[in-house]
């Protein structure tokens, strides 16, 4: 699973507050407080992206009460995204407009990444995309985290009353507005399963639980703080993970 929240240290662009800019999700996405013991790290929400579905088999249901939706096809997440080039089996993702101001200079996330898989070769991941106001994607697909290279900084949730049982704990990821031209872009945050042999989830500020709210860039100094945002985390069940 995946929480996000993003802030700005001269003015608050977005996140998951009432009144906070609209996002729009695929799959099994919802605005959270505190989610199994973690509380947003500012506010009082954070967004949670799962790649859960009812039909997994793994005993688990979406948080958000819809599934999260398949890699490709029809209301995929492959279609969400603009056609993007995603390669994971199924998912969930929001979509969350910011603005770009001359000097801006990074957009930031914290992400805390929540997930059941805690043996080798389990392949889900978060990533973070950006499209301009043509909906054209910018800078690739970037991956925030994958289940695998987190297998080491794992830790117990405080609360084990949910679908997932480890975290990472929160942590920063920033995207560089270097070449982006001051306007209206749109910010893409995802979790989804790989080609796993055991199905997984995920939850989180983002894919996982947790995020107090997404934001456009951040300025420090004409530019963007990156430890003003924050996203991510998987979910649990038969392995999964968030962004």
């Amino acid at each position: 699973m995946l929480g996000v929240s993003f802030t700005a240290e001269a003015g608050r662009v977005g996140g998951f507050e009432p009144g906070d800019p609209a996002l729009t999700k695929a799959g099994d996405g919802s605005v959270q407080g505190t989610f199994q013991g973690v509380a947003p790290t500012e506010g009082t929400k954070q967004y949670l992206i799962t790649t859960i579905a009812s039909n997994d088999g793994d005993g688990l249901n979406p948080v958000s009460g819809t599934d999260a939706v398949p890699n490709s096809g029809a209301g995929s997440l492959q279609s969400f995204f603009n056609n993007t080039g995603l390669t994971g089996t199924e998912g969930s993702g929001f979509l969350l407009p910011f603005t770009v101001s001359a000097g801006d200079q990074f957009l930031t996330l914290q992400y805390d990444f929540l997930t059941n898989e805690i043996a080798p070769n389990h392949n889900d991941f978060a990533f973070a995309l950006t499209f301009n106001s043509a909906n054209t994607l910018t800078g690739g697909v970037r991956t925030i985290t994958t289940a695998n290279l987190e297998q080491a900084n794992l830790s117990l949730l405080s609360n084990q009353n949910g679908p997932f049982q480890f975290h990472t704990g929160y942590r920063t990821f920033s995207i560089s507005l270097a070449g982006f031209a001051p306007g209206t872009y749109s910010l893409g945050v995802g979790v989804e399963g790989g080609h796993d042999p055991v199905p997984e989830y995920r939850q989180g500020d983002g894919p996982h639980v947790v995020g107090g709210g997404v934001e456009p860039p951040v300025q420090h100094g004409p530019g963007l703080r990156p430890e003003d945002q924050r996203l991510a985390r998987p979910r649990p069940g038969p392995p999964q993970h968030q962004f």
